[in-house]
């Protein structure tokens, strides 16, 4: 089920339960949703959430993204991409770029290939690999790394 055909109730069930640990917010999988995943369930950034919450359409329609002038769900999203990807600046970026760079997200912040991969939905962590591109920095930063653990072994005379 692609993201654009969420109903009110699916978003409830990943919302915060009080007392449960964020990995048991939700029972039942929601496929097609680009959320981080842990221990089977799919949760959401709290970041995520808040723009599901200000979207307004809660008590009101049945689906999150809801067409106000015929109350039926939208079918697609491709006028609105192309008015955001013109606003930016950024004409030719596909949604599937974004996977790309939110892959490139989490592994140059330090998360391991496996989260990437459970977070992607990749049954291939091939596939994953491809998908995360490290940052000059981050590559900068791993071989500093390497250095130091050198000459900290070296000045011990190992």
């Amino acid at each position: 089920m692609p993201v654009i055909s969420l109903t009110q109730d699916q978003i409830a069930h990943l919302k915060p339960v009080p007392g449960k640990p964020r990995t048991e917010w939700c029972d039942d999988g929601v496929p097609g949703l680009y959320v981080l995943v842990s221990a089977g369930s799919p949760t959401m950034s709290d970041a995520a959430l808040d723009v599901l919450d200000q979207i307004g359409t809660e008590g009101k329609f049945d689906f999150v993204f809801t067409n106000p002038d015929t109350e039926k769900p939208y079918t697609h999203i491709r006028h609105t991409w192309d008015r955001i990807r013109e606003k930016a600046g950024m004409p030719r970026l596909r949604l599937h770029d974004l996977r790309h760079s939110f892959a490139s997200m989490l592994v140059n912040a330090g998360c391991s290939l496996f989260v990437v991969q459970q977070a992607l939905g990749h049954a291939d962590s091939r596939v994953t690999q491809r998908y995360s591109h490290l940052s000059s920095k981050t590559l900068q930063d791993a071989a500093n790394s390497a250095s130091i653990k050198i000459q900290e072994a070296m000045q011990r005379g190992v």
